[in-house]
C-alpha cells in the first residue's frame, strides 16, 4: 500500500496563502478525489509518524496550514453527495466551494442560500 500512497503525493510544491504571505514546502502534497484515497493517505502518514494538514483555497492570514510533513488538498474532494429538496439540504465533499454551491449547485435544484 505505501508505494501506491506514496505515487499520489507529489515533492516540491509550494503552498502559500491567498496574499501570498506566507509559503511553505511540505514533504509531500496530495490532492485526493475520494474517501479512500485520503484514508490511505492517513494510514500512510501515521505508518511515517507524519503530521497531516489540510488545505482549501488557503484564506487563512496566518500560516496555520503550513507544514513540512504531509498536506492535503481537498481542492479536488468536491463532489455534491446528496440533495434532499424536501428538507432543503444540500451535503457535499469537503472541498466544494461555497461559489459552486451558489452559482450552479443549489439554482439547478431550485434551491438558495437562506440571508
Amino acid at each position: 500500500m505505501s508505494i501506491g500512497v506514496r505515487s499520489l503525493g507529489k515533492s516540491g510544491t509550494c503552498f502559500h496563502n491567498w496574499s501570498k504571505t506566507y509559503y511553505c514546502t511540505p514533504e509531500l502534497y496530495f490532492e485526493p478525489k475520494t474517501t479512500e484515497e485520503i484514508k490511505q493517505i492517513l494510514c500512510y502518514a501515521s505508518e511515517k509518524g507524519k503530521k497531516v494538514k489540510t488545505v482549501g483555497c488557503g484564506h487563512s492570514f496566518s500560516d496555520l496550514a503550513c507544514t513540512t510533513d504531509f498536506m492535503i488538498s481537498m481542492a479536488r474532494y468536491n463532489r455534491e453527495l446528496k440533495i434532499d429538496k424536501e428538507k432543503l439540504q444540500v451535503t457535499v465533499q469537503g472541498g466544494c466551494l461555497i461559489k459552486d454551491l451558489n452559482e450552479v449547485i443549489l439554482p439547478e435544484n431550485g434551491m438558495a442560500f437562506s440571508t
